[in-house]
């Protein structure tokens, strides 16, 4: 199952989103940890915090069906859960709490990558319905080919759906924006473009 890993470049590498009970066990099998949890069993996201015997592992799990395609919606419960992975990165780093430019910054480069990855998601989302939806109307074709008589050489053409590209297996998205020193504190954010003028995500 594909699940996205987020690093940071200053944090240790340990950040992970998923959007699926299926991905989060993946997560879990793949960071060799013991312990018994599940993910999305009630809510519309959450942020958890595993260790295996050397380090911890901060996952955010989102559902995209119960967070629906509406732009504020989805965007304050992105930061919801930032402000939860935040916290957890500051237990692993021994900080009491990671503030100031610094949690604005990574709170602004947390809501721009876990966009990216809802995106990513929902496009592959889309990309195994038309796939589902191109096996069932061939099947359908050829059993309506085989229901009528061929007036030809009686060869029937190959029914050929091309794929789409998978995403590749837990892709990885890096970046930071360096912090900027400012003489009166006077924070400069970029605000991520909004996808379509009605609010909605597609």
């Amino acid at each position: 199952m594909n699940y996205y890993k987020i690093n940071t470049g200053i944090f240790p590498d340990v950040i992970k989103i998923c959007f699926s009970n299926e991905q989060f066990q993946q997560i879990l099998k793949d960071h060799d940890i013991k312990e018994k949890a599940t993910a999305l069993e009630i809510g519309v996201a959450e942020t958890h915090y595993l260790r295996n015997h050397y380090t911890g592992i901060i996952i955010g799990a989102f559902n995209l069906e119960e967070m629906g395609d509406e732009v504020s919606s989805v965007s304050g419960t992105i930061a919801h859960e930032a402000s939860h992975i935040i916290d957890r990165m500051a237990e692993i780093i021994g900080e009491d709490h990671i503030v100031n430019e610094v949690r604005a910054y990574f709170t602004q480069f947390l809501v721009e990558n876990i966009w990216k990855c809802i995106i990513t998601e929902r496009e592959k989302n889309v990309r195994e319905q038309n796939r589902k939806l191109s096996k069932q109307a061939g099947k359908e074709k050829r059993r309506a080919k085989s229901k009528v008589d061929q007036h030809s050489d009686g060869s029937a053409g190959p029914d050929s759906v091309s794929k789409p590209k998978d995403i590749p297996s837990r892709t990885e998205i890096s970046y930071w924006s360096n912090i900027a020193q400012t003489e009166n504190n006077d924070s400069r954010i970029r605000v991520p473009r909004v996808p379509h003028s009605d609010n909605r995500l597609f």
